[in-house]
């Protein structure tokens, strides 16, 4: 039998795993570049994971249980999930991008404390709020040298799609409780084809269909990670509070400057170093016993 502290660790393993998976996006991206169009992408790769998430339905003979009792929450957690992206990715290509990613990461945070007190019941703790507070701080020192609140409406963008992404994990953890995993996976990724589907259509973008190509063999693969990531994000926050997975899941901001590092030889600002030490003790704070010195 699993007590509530292995159940946790369970959960910040997993989450942490999610984090790892997460930033490699940005390495898929960079081989994808420009060859294929973002929307485009964007609901090819929601279309690859429904048809291998379909195949493990199947494969693992998961019972799909009806959505009507929870329609509304089911259709939240698609929308949240499809319009969260092109928001980002408005956003990302008119503000600097320390602005976008402070803001996006803020917000999606201090949403997620907020709706894990109202929606299930998570207490505030002063632990939690150091490890918040921590986190604002170091996600701002990391953006710092290319943070400029310029273009208004872009900032509303940022802002939003990082409500979105809040909204979302904590839908995802409410539905978690009743379906199976693929399929709240499968509510998120069907919201992201819809919506994929017609931003393309907006944008006006040229499909590029040679799958046969080195960015579509990128494509594919982050496809394949997109899924494992969002199943971690899934599975790891049935084991762990919503507040502190989501300080946790910051740690594909660490991960992604490990990874420069390794694969592009990047060296890290100074103020990314200083930014991502702090949000390390930001994971790490809730997770100490420390609730007696700080008389939770």
């Amino acid at each position: 039998m699993i007590n509530n502290k292995d159940s946790e660790f369970k959960g910040i393993f997993i989450l942490l795993l999610g984090g790892l998976l997460y930033s490699l996006y940005g390495v898929f991206s960079r081989v994808i570049g420009d060859n294929i169009a973002p929307f485009f992408q964007y609901w090819t790769r929601a279309l690859i994971i429904i048809l291998l998430l379909f195949v493990l339905i199947i494969i693992n003979k998961v019972s799909l249980k009806s959505i009507k009792k929870n329609l509304p929450w089911v259709c939240l957690t698609g929308i949240t999930s499809g319009l969260l992206v092109p928001l980002y990715f408005l956003a990302i290509n008119k503000l600097p991008i320390g602005t976008t990613l402070f803001l996006f990461y803020a917000t999606s945070t201090i949403t997620s404390y907020i709706l894990g007190y109202f929606l299930h019941h998570e207490k505030m703790t002063r632990v939690k709020m150091i490890s918040l507070l921590l986190a604002i701080v170091g996600l701002f020192v990391v953006s710092m040298d290319t943070f400029r609140l310029q273009s208004t409406v872009y900032i509303v963008y940022a802002i939003i799609s990082g409500a979105l992404f809040g909204v979302n994990v904590n839908m995802v953890k409410k539905l978690g409780k009743e379906y199976p995993s693929f399929q709240v996976n499968l509510f998120n990724w069907t919201g992201v084809f819809v919506i994929g589907l017609i931003s393309s259509y907006i944008f006006k973008e040229s499909g590029n269909w040679n799958i046969l190509s080195i960015p579509w063999a990128a494509n594919i693969g982050l496809a394949v990670c997109s899924l494992c990531a969002s199943l971690s994000v899934i599975i790891g926050f049935k084991y762990i509070e919503v507040q502190k997975g989501s300080i946790i899941l910051l740690s594909e901001l660490v991960f992604g400057v490990i990874l420069g590092i390794a694969l592009y030889a990047e060296i890290p600002t100074v103020f990314a170093i200083i930014g991502n030490i702090l949000i390390l003790g930001s994971l790490i704070i809730p997770n100490l016993n420390i609730n007696k010195l700080l008389k939770d």
